[in-house]
């Protein structure tokens, strides 16, 4: 039995002389700050913290363990699902996950003025995919960036590919937003060429000492607009709003 990284590997069986053609099990168990990557039976891998073999002449197991790279990255993400060079409201949205440090999340994604769950588990390379059937088909794949408060990825929609990113909310009461914390005036702006609605929007934003942002505001054509979200580390503040009882949003 040989074992690479920190943990512990039951029961002990390494340098024992054992039945060839006999079912034998093994559990792996990482050590703290640590996580499971895989198994070699021989050169073959296997998943699972938990393997069964039959026993071979002169057999070697190899249990790999590798550092947990989701401690540092837990807590929660938000942000927009946005094809900015030619946005539209059936394909686009907002997402906010939960990520645990053992690499699960769950959350929820508005996309199209639909409101789906959104839960799965990153694989040890960072990577994960979601299938959502109903109210509307998705394939949601996303990547945890190697800095590890980033996520990147894309929403499958019938043949379109609607790229997402989705920032970690970098303050809490702990480590507090001191220079952004306070109050803000937002003022939206029509088109210019836009001969239906004329007039400004506007709302009013305050970012809490825990860098949460709480946006409440009336858009020209007297619709109100509301949203409560976390900024990144960096200030970034994924702005989304459904509107028109999900028949319309703003976003930015």
């Amino acid at each position: 039995i040989v074992v690479n990284g920190n943990g512990v590997v039951a029961p002990h069986l390494d340098n024992t002389l054992q039945e060839i053609g006999r079912s034998l099990s093994l559990a792996a168990t990482p050590a703290s700050g640590w996580v499971f990557s895989n198994w070699l039976v021989g050169s073959s891998p296997v998943l699972g913290g938990k393997l069964t073999f039959v026993m071979q002449s002169n057999l070697v197991v190899t249990a790999n363990f590798v550092t947990n790279r989701f401690l540092a990255s837990q807590g929660v993400f938000n942000g927009l699902a946005l094809d900015s060079t030619a946005p539209t409201h059936e394909h686009s949205g907002f997402a906010t996950i939960k990520l645990t440090s053992a690499g699960g999340f769950s959350g929820t994604l508005i996309y199209g003025g639909k409101k789906v769950a959104l839960k799965g588990s990153f694989d040890l390379a960072g990577n994960a995919s979601v299938n959502i059937l109903a109210p509307l088909p998705l394939t949601v794949t996303l990547a945890l960036q190697p800095a590890g408060d980033v996520v990147l990825g894309t929403i499958g929609d019938n043949g379109s590919s609607i790229p997402v990113r989705l920032n970690r909310a970098g303050f809490s009461k702990t480590a507090p937003a001191t220079a952004l914390a306070g109050l803000y005036t937002l003022l939206v702006q029509p088109n210019t060429n836009n001969s239906i609605i004329i007039g400004d929007g506007f709302g009013t934003a305050t970012v809490d000492a825990a860098g949460n942002v709480a946006l409440k505001g009336i858009l020209a054509d007297a619709a109100p607009v509301a949203q409560k979200v976390g900024l990144s580390s960096s200030g970034d503040w994924p702005f989304f709003a459904s509107l028109y009882a999900g028949k319309g949003s703003i976003i930015g």
